[in-house]
């Protein structure tokens, strides 16, 4: 039986890294699904910020990228009549954005798809976290400008939509009422002998090593964080790791460290490539993310699965994590509450942290090899539109 054929627009894929999530969410999908699919990818041909392509890839044609065809875009060719151009001259079952806010990779190919192309093919948006109550905060008027225009040519209701959980299928029906939405969990990295990590990092008493990964941007909120060590007692190690998205908010940021008391050492050190985030997991104590919003959230997986507890907002799918023993979720609101998860952490002891850090990577284990997820996503792409 031939495969069917997904092709997939993304603003960033392999090998970059530091766009972070959506670049998970398709090479895990690749990785997960390319038995039963064949995957072809429309991209850019640099990584974010960067002024250079990607070395040992040719631009502005296909290339064989692990087990997809990937086609990376140069700059001068991110425009609607080349994309048109593919879209004509590639075949394909499905169409897969893997966006929604990204009028270059998403509403070029869907408006060339529906109005020029008219292969009356299935189209699935993935707003992978766009639609949450905190991100539509973010440039609020901007995104409500741009939601109007895609509603005015009644375009959400020629699509299906993919949501990675029951909350951002509500977050979708907040925008766009009785369309079609279909539930399938993002898919994180299939586990290997390559990327088990275990934590053997002691834990003494009043001394805690905590670690945030993400893009430096308002959304990730790591002013929060930074502001939440202002008061915690005993020896702090902070280590950042992320692109600077928003220099604006770094400056902000280097404002916070600053004024922060000298029992807390901070540490910034750039963005971090995906294969080498579980091992620098697997050296802290815990991972502190009060971020405003996530769709799956790809890092907090890593973390759990490395054996390093969590501490994070509960804006994210992972919830009742105290229940689990691996972490808490806590509402931005309640700022005491994250201070006294913070005082709990600095305050174990090593045995005490042992037992958590072993039932964090057995839940993340859980979650990898979660079959259910597979079959969810699988079915997103085998239905006809």
């Amino acid at each position: 039986m031939e495969k069917r054929t997904i092709l997939i627009f993304t603003d960033y894929y392999l090998p970059g890294y530091k766009a972070g999530g959506p670049i998970r969410s398709i090479s895990n999908l690749v990785e997960h699904l390319s038995e039963d699919f064949e995957f072809k990818i429309i991209t850019r041909d640099r990584d974010t910020q960067d002024s250079e392509p990607y070395p040992n890839i040719q631009s502005d044609n296909w290339n064989k990228v692990g087990k997809a065809q990937v086609y990376y875009l140069s700059p001068q060719n991110q425009t609607y009549k080349s994309i048109l151009n593919i879209l004509k001259s590639t075949n394909y079952d499905c169409l897969y954005l893997n966006s929604f806010f990204s009028y270059k990779f998403s509403l070029y190919p869907l408006l060339a798809e529906k109005i020029f192309v008219k292969k009356s093919k299935k189209v699935i948006v993935a707003p992978r976290g766009e639609f949450s109550e905190g991100a539509l905060k973010l440039k609020s008027k901007k995104k409500k400008t741009y939601i109007q225009f895609f509603k005015s040519l009644k375009l959400h209701k020629q699509v299906v939509w993919h949501a990675s959980t029951i909350y951002e299928k509500k977050d979708v029906e907040n925008i766009f009422k009785n369309n079609k939405i279909v539930t399938a969990l993002n898919l994180p990295k299939p586990l290997s002998e390559n990327n088990i990590n275990i934590n053997s990092t002691k834990k003494v008493e009043n001394k805690l090593r905590i670690i945030f990964v993400s893009r430096i941007t308002e959304k990730k909120n790591l002013i929060y964080a930074l502001k939440l060590l202002q008061d915690v007692k005993g020896n702090i190690e902070f280590n950042i790791y992320g692109m600077i998205s928003d220099q604006n908010y770094w400056e902000e940021c280097l404002s916070m460290i600053n004024q922060l008391p000298s029992n807390v050492k901070v540490s910034f050190h750039g963005p971090i490539e995906n294969e080498d985030v579980p091992g620098r997991m697997a050296e802290h104590h815990m991972f502190l993310f009060p971020t405003y919003g996530e769709n799956y959230g790809h890092v907090i997986v890593e973390a759990l699965s490395s054996g390093c507890p969590v501490v994070i907002s509960d804006q994210t799918p992972w919830k009742k994590l105290s229940e689990k023993e691996v972490g808490y979720d806590i509402p931005l609101k309640n700022k005491e509450e994250f201070k006294e998860a913070l005082n709990k952490f600095l305050t174990m002891n090593n045995g005490d942290f042992q037992r958590m850090a072993s039932k964090a990577k057995e839940y993340g284990k859980s979650i990898v090899t979660n079959s259910a997820s597979i079959e969810d996503n699988k079915k997103l792409f085998q239905t006809p539109s």
